[in-house]
């Protein structure tokens, strides 16, 4: 790539891009800080109180049967 040819158009929209990608790298760290802290906080709280147990799964309730009419058997 040559610089010496560089437009001051094109400077300014690498160092925008550029920007752009800085603050996106900060937002990405911050991310990864937050993932941190709520693995750690769920590690901790089972670590803190292991005797609870999972709560069983709830049952499916059954449909109710449509409300469609029956067809009549035999009339054609």
């Amino acid at each position: 790539m040559d610089l010496t040819h560089i437009t001051s158009l094109s400077l300014r929209r690498v160092l925008s891009l550029n920007d752009q990608k800085g603050r996106l790298v900060d937002l990405v760290a911050e991310i990864e800080t937050e993932i941190v802290n709520v693995l750690s906080a769920g590690v901790a709280a089972l670590a803190i109180s292991p005797e609870k147990k999972a709560v069983p799964a709830r049952k499916a309730k059954k449909r109710a049967p449509s409300r469609k009419s029956k067809k009549t058997k035999g009339k054609n």
